[in-house]
């Protein structure tokens, strides 16, 4: 789709065999939409244009602020399921 998504973290291993990437220690996902996810780890499926976590996640983003226990996302980002115990606060503005 032309977006972009850049990844960071402490340590990191690459699964060649099954395009898988494990990411851990102070990961943070931004897009290009504005959105940027915190979290301590990651495991990211390349082939399928998925990830998970099940650990503390922070987000936040054009849609406002988000604290959940663990996500999953769908879709090369185009559903994100947040797991656990979770808080969101909307600050978009609507039409």
């Amino acid at each position: 789709s032309g977006q972009w998504v850049m990844l960071e973290a402490q340590k990191g291993v690459f699964v060649q065999k099954v395009d898988q990437l494990d990411l851990s220690g102070e990961v943070t996902i931004w897009h290009d939409n504005g959105t940027t996810l915190r979290t301590q780890s990651a495991a990211i499926d390349l082939k399928a244009g998925g990830a998970a976590g099940n650990e503390h996640v922070s987000a936040q983003g054009p849609f406002g602020t988000l604290e959940s226990e663990g996500f999953m996302l769908f879709d090369k980002g185009a559903v994100i399921e947040f797991t656990g115990n979770s808080r969101v606060v909307l600050t978009g503005t609507q039409p």
